[in-house]
């Protein structure tokens, strides 16, 4: 049954076609719009990491040549060094205290050692931010979570179909689900654009393919989203039926995505990097 829903979903954009066509939901000056800001943005994240990985590179040579002064003077030294009186390990402890804390040079030595740690973490840290795969799964975890939306909105839906809900918060609830309806719709040419994006950056060979999967996504998106606002602004609301049709397009969302990271050349790699994400964002939201 898993395997009819890509069909399923087919047999229901033929059905509707009139209707697709006629939806406008998705402005594609918006998209176009959108897709040269994600390029600038994208471009820009990619300009950070090369700069962080010259800091981590600098960080790491820092570090060692103090290490590399230390032996070539130790090698220039020659049998001086084996002439010297050898400490113990408590009076070495006590001399390297002293230096470390009752001099000039060692306060200097803590000062640079902290720096280096606090680098390393702050390099660690955007790395982190900027560091992650180029695919539409990812932009669209990262800045159209369009399942989380409709998360926020079936909950508001289950509220409004309890009969015992006070007047007051039934309108709050109503006002959440008109709201995030207007955020499904940003998020959805927010993916178009993405995409827009993407295939710029794609082979010759895969870019008529990543053309026609864009279209059939801003027609999924225009199809559904319409659905849902005929709904949402129908005299009888009908939630059950708005419940349904979340799930649906929620549903067919996914399918094009899939559709799209097959073309665009995902890797398991990025869809791992992606769940590590998303579990992340949920550990820090708990």
């Amino acid at each position: 049954m898993k395997n009819l829903k890509p069909l399923l979903f087919a047999i229901l954009f033929l059905v509707s076609g009139d209707a697709v066509a006629h939806a406008t939901i998705i402005d594609k000056v918006i998209v176009q719009k959108k897709a040269v800001e994600i390029e600038t943005k994208l471009t820009q994240h990619r300009y950070l990491v090369y700069c962080l990985t010259a800091l981590g590179v600098a960080h790491e040579l820092y570090k060692w040549a103090p290490m590399i002064r230390d032996f070539y003077a130790i090698r220039s030294a020659g049998s001086d060094a084996e002439q010297k009186e050898k400490l113990s390990m408590w009076q070495s402890f006590k001399a390297g205290c002293r230096y470390l804390f009752y001099t000039q040079d060692g306060w200097v030595s803590i000062a640079h050692s902290g720096l280096s740690i606090g680098g390393f973490v702050m390099i660690s840290k955007a790395c982190e931010e900027f560091v992650h795969p180029d695919t539409l799964r990812w932009y669209i975890n990262t800045y159209a979570p369009y399942h989380v939306t409709i998360k926020m909105m079936k909950e508001r839906i289950a509220d409004l179909q309890d009969q015992s809900l006070a007047q007051e918060y039934r309108k709050v609830s109503e006002q959440i689900v008109h709201l995030s309806y207007d955020r499904l719709v940003r998020q959805a040419e927010l993916a178009c654009a993405y995409m827009t994006y993407k295939i710029k950056h794609l082979d010759d060979e895969e870019k008529a393919i990543a053309e026609k999967a864009k279209t059939l996504m801003i027609q999924c998106q225009n199809d559904w989203l319409t659905r849902i606002s005929t709904q949402l602004n129908a005299v009888d609301h009908d939630y059950s039926a708005l419940d349904t049709l979340l799930d649906s397009y929620e549903e067919a969302i996914r399918l094009q995505m899939n559709h799209f990271a097959a073309i665009e050349g995902e890797t398991p790699r990025d869809r791992a990097a992606v769940k590590r994400k998303i579990k992340s964002k949920e550990r820090e939201l708990s």
